[in-house]
């Protein structure tokens, strides 16, 4: 299945599916200790967004708000079935080429082993 990619192109309904379809990939899952309602509403309307989209649904979501200095990433996250393809680096390469000259931050619970050894826990990228 081919991929697209889009920007800021998701509506609040559809953070909201992908997030509780992504939850469980979290360690903890994402809806323990977050109001995936709330979560998906502040991304909406707050953040910007990377999404790479199957036929009908988000498979992959990077949200993000840019901040003096640098850029936050709130929010990386793939589907199961989509995950090992190298759809969360593709992510990061494209906000990297779209804002080459800002520094990254992005928090990686460090038991989190979908990350691999590739981030290691409040690693600055």
């Amino acid at each position: 299945m081919k991929l697209k990619l889009k920007y800021n192109q998701a509506k609040e309904f559809e953070i909201l599916r992908h997030l509780e379809k992504c939850s469980s990939n979290f360690t903890p899952p994402l809806d323990s200790y977050i109001d995936l309602e709330e979560y998906s509403h502040k991304l909406h309307n707050r953040s910007h967004t990377i999404e790479f989209w199957g036929k009908k649904e988000i498979v992959g979501l990077l949200c993000f708000y840019l901040q003096s200095g640098g850029l936050y990433i709130s929010n990386i996250s793939v589907l199961k079935k989509y995950s090992r393809k190298n759809i969360g680096t593709r992510m990061l390469d494209k906000i990297t080429h779209m804002y080459p000259t800002k520094t990254f931050t992005l928090r990686v619970n460090k038991n989190n082993e979908s990350v691999g050894n590739e981030v290691s826990s409040d690693q600055n990228i």
